[in-house]
């Protein structure tokens, strides 16, 4: 999917390697050497539509490449893997505490995040015309 568009549109030539290089440069801060992409696709979002979480099995990385979104459209939540919170809440809340990262996002971003984390729309239905995304998993 990402290595077609290269092809289709002049100025994405170079998408490929760069996202691949973040890629492996990712892997390798969560301790694996040689991580590099083995697919990508394209989701669109349409009005109510939501994005169910879910994990990437079989892949260390994955990646959302931002095309199209805007205020309308639903945010990525990240849900934090860490089984205290649903134990106990603490006294006082720091950044890794919170159940869930939550991103709005703009075409051009690129989030990456380890494939084990469930991610999703949250129940937050998409309210943009169209919300394009392209997604990738890495090994």
């Amino acid at each position: 999917m990402i290595e077609d568009l290269e092809v289709r549109y002049a100025a994405l030539r170079g998408l490929t390697q760069g996202v691949a290089g973040l890629i492996r440069d990712y892997g390798r801060e969560l301790g694996f050497d040689n991580v590099s992409m083995t697919n990508s696709w394209c989701n669109v979002q349409y009005p109510g539509s939501v994005l169910k979480h879910h994990v990437h099995p079989n892949s260390k990385v994955s990646a959302a490449f931002y095309i199209h979104a805007d205020d309308k459209s639903s945010k990525l939540y990240l849900e934090n893997p860490n089984s205290f919170l649903n134990f106990i809440r603490p006294d006082h809340y720091t950044e890794s505490m919170f159940e869930f990262a939550k991103f709005n996002p703009v075409p051009g971003d690129l989030i990456l995040f380890p494939s084990w984390i469930k991610h999703g729309s949250g129940f937050e239905a998409n309210q943009s015309d169209h919300r394009i995304v392209i997604s990738v998993n890495a090994s």
